[in-house]
């Protein structure tokens, strides 16, 4: 490794704090993904039809069990890498996008791929012997290829089924509404803006059920954040609603939030100088302007919000992204066909100056980069946790630019109700 930069993980609290909604994003966020492995069920009778094809998956594994109405269900559990080709392809797509488009031309091509391979084992068999060995051994040689696709879409298929019936049980639509409204009022507690995201809150916590605890909390340390913290009398209003609603036994949580610096009537985060020095608000993306990203920002389409973290990391190593944030139409970087592509940037980013150091301690200096075109290795260290949005971020940056290749280690992958169940 070439460098090294190690990044706190409360140096960026609203990465978590914040839902994207990329199919990786929700996956995460709302069915749950455990080291790399996710579970849903489905029915057993699709299970067994599996089984009876005889086609087995080293990545996948079942379970019998029952659901609420009695029917026999099978807990399946699926691993989510690179070796799944179609979970690498879709894993950073737009969800509105994916469940619109490209899961339906995936399929498509699916079924053209088989019918084809299908044809020509029947029409267009040779009638050499030699000729029809190599054609039938190239068709088996083809067909585990298609049947690990298909087995593939099948699974994606149900976890898409499942995050839509989960973000309407979690009212998510409600939720990602008001993060937006929270992140573009800004410091002002006093706007048209703030008040709805107070009449919000106040609703979800009164209402009959209640608003899941993990979700009120999230919103309102976003609150306390963006706005510099909330005022005394506010926060002792909420926290009485909250141990009203859900107990005194969240009481411990409160305690650690305001000790986090997460929830409490000050803080040193000073979210707008961060915001306009590190350009971390681009406005509100429409799903087709996430199909070919030009920044960072498209994991939170409905804030445009950049990940503060990547950002610190950018401005660091000296990397130029604030003309490009401020102009989507700069050519500073060499852009691709999409979040997915591997295209690779023919133009070196030079280092720029900037106003401050972004992470504690000296700027890395950039100027000795290493000669012949390659690229300089750089190991990223998340103390503390990193997000599903950031890895989305930097694998963005390893197919935009030429000057660093980047690597990611950290402590855990985290998300905000994660932390929270950590503390509570």
């Amino acid at each position: 490794m070439d460098k090294l930069v190690v990044i706190d993980r409360m140096e960026d609290p609203l990465s978590m704090l914040l839902t994207p909604m990329t199919y990786e994003g929700l996956l995460d966020a709302l069915v749950g993904v455990n080291h790399g492995v996710v579970t849903y069920e489905k029915d057993e009778e699709d299970a067994e039809d599996e089984e009876e094809s005889g086609k087995c998956r080293k990545s996948s594994s079942a379970s019998s069990a029952k659901d609420e109405r009695g029917a026999a269900t099978t807990q399946q559990k699926v691993v989510l890498n690179h070796m799944d080709s179609l979970y690498d392809e879709i894993r950073d797509v737009n969800f509105n996008l994916l469940i619109s488009n490209q899961l339906v031309d995936i399929a498509t091509d699916l079924a053209t791929e088989v019918r084809g391979s299908s044809v020509g084992s029947s029409v267009d068999m040779p009638k050499d012997s030699q000729a029809a060995f190599q054609k039938v051994k190239a068709l088996l040689a083809k067909a585990p290829h298609l049947v690990k696709k298909k087995r593939s879409l099948a699974h994606h298929l149900q976890l898409v089924q499942r995050i839509r019936e989960l973000s309407t049980q979690l009212a998510l639509r409600g939720c990602v509404e008001t993060e937006m409204t929270i992140m573009s009022a800004g410091k002002s507690a006093s706007s048209a803006a703030a008040k709805d995201v107070d009449r919000f809150l106040e609703e979800a916590i009164l209402r009959d059920p209640p608003l899941n605890l993990y979700d009120v909390v999230k919103l309102l340390c976003l609150c306390s954040l963006v706005r510099g913290g909330l005022k005394p009398e506010t926060l002792t209003w909420y926290r009485q609603q909250l141990c009203h609603t859900y107990g005194h036994q969240i009481l411990p949580l409160l305690v650690q939030l305001e000790k986090l610096d997460l929830l409490s009537v000050e803080n040193r985060f000073d979210f707008p100088r961060k915001r306009k020095q590190l350009v971390l608000m681009c406005g509100v993306l429409d799903d087709e302007d996430t199909r070919d990203p030009k920044d960072i920002h498209f994991m939170f389409p409905y804030t445009g919000y950049a990940p503060m973290s990547v950002r610190l990391l950018q401005d660091s190593l000296g990397m130029k992204f604030k003309a490009l944030a401020k102009d989507p139409t700069s050519s500073m970087l060499s852009l691709g066909s999409g979040s997915g592509s591997n295209s690779d940037s023919r133009h070196s980013m030079a280092a720029s100056t900037s106003e401050m150091p972004s992470v504690p301690g000296q700027r890395l200096d950039n100027s000795a980069a290493t000669g012949g075109g390659r690229r300089s290795n750089v190991l990223v260290y998340y103390v503390g946790g990193v997000t599903v949005a950031e890895l989305t971020a930097i694998r963005f940056l390893n197919q935009r630019q030429s000057e660093f290749t980047f690597f990611v280690a950290a402590t855990s992958v985290c998300n905000g109700s994660r932390l929270l169940r950590a503390i509570y």
